[in-house]
């Protein structure tokens, strides 16, 4: 409107018919141009277009076809939607990596599995990704020795989403969380160790990643799923172990759940503030499209080679 308030000497009415003239490539050539109301825009765009009389081939024929070739103008980038996590094992991220180079073992991948909230990591070699090898390591060396999660988050691949799988969270009440397929941003921290893995495999490192701290945190995964640093040989190569008052048992356990409870607090207020950051860093190239129910949408399939 603002901008017709700007140009309103050049436009006239006649006939009811709000109009002005535009011109054309010759000075002498004038051409006029008609003001078309909201209400009427559909009709004269369908006219325009859809119409067999229309000088354009209409939506049919060239929309799909110049879709497909241009493809999107520009990659949109939604909002950050921040999951979180506010106590061990609550949501517990789990991937698979490989396939890798077979070890002698007959070894050919990685179950990786992330602890949301204290990030500690746990990876186990597997034969095969099938369904029910998948359960059995969860079952035998997950939830055996660090106990069951409330929910399992993963993408949709089948080693996650067969019966097997789906019997085996029956059993042990654990609800799943799935992200959306080709976007491990939705897994962004198992994800995130599998490059760590590969890097730690590729030049044989001897670390732990769980004696480091995490910047998102505060603390290192293991004080904060333990309650106390893990001990590596190379801290008794370079000083002894410092000496410890014995507790009995019923002492100790009090005394860790109180410094449990102290590592757990700090490390909320530092997930906060992380998370924080991080969605405003995100957000500022962030331009959401909105998708309404029974609105046409592209469906992206990736092509496989080989």
């Amino acid at each position: 409107m603002h901008v017709l308030w700007q140009q309103r000497r050049n436009w006239l009415e006649e006939d009811g018919l709000i109009w002005r003239y535009r011109r054309g490539l010759m000075a002498e050539e004038r051409a006029k141009q008609v003001l078309v109301p909201r209400t009427l825009r559909n009709e004269v765009m369908q006219s325009m277009h859809d119409s067999r009389y229309a000088g354009h081939l209409g939506e049919r024929q060239t929309l799909a076809r110049c879709a497909r070739r241009k493809g999107p103008t520009k990659n949109n980038r939604a909002p950050m939607q921040i999951m979180t996590a506010g106590y061990p094992l609550q949501r517990v991220g789990v991937g698979i990596l490989g396939p890798l180079e077979r070890t002698s073992s007959g070894n050919q991948y990685v179950l990786v599995l992330t602890d949301c909230f204290t990030k500690w990591t746990a990876a186990f070699l597997l034969t095969n990704m099938e369904a029910g090898t998948v359960a059995k390591v969860l079952v035998q060396k997950y939830i055996a020795y660090f106990g069951t999660p409330d929910y399992l988050h993963s993408d949709q691949g089948r080693s996650f989403e067969a019966s097997v799988v789906m019997e085996m969270r029956r059993l042990f009440c654990i609800r799943k969380t799935r992200y959306s397929p080709y976007h491990p941003q939705g897994n962004r921290q198992a994800e995130r160790f599998n490059c760590t893995l590969l890097d730690m495999l590729s030049i044989m490192v001897d670390g732990n990643p769980h004696h480091s701290v995490y910047e998102s945190t505060g603390v290192t995964p293991a004080i904060a799923m333990f309650g106390r640093e893990l001990r590596l040989p190379l801290d008794v190569q370079i000083e002894n172990p410092p000496e410890q008052e014995a507790h009995g048992l019923p002492e100790y356990i009090w005394k860790n759940r109180e410094r449990i409870d102290r590592v757990h607090e700090l490390v909320r207020d530092h997930l906060k503030t992380q998370q924080r950051l991080q969605k405003c860093l995100h957000d500022r190239h962030a331009n959401e499209t909105h998708i309404r129910q029974n609105d046409r949408v592209w469906l992206a399939v990736p092509r496989r080679f080989g």
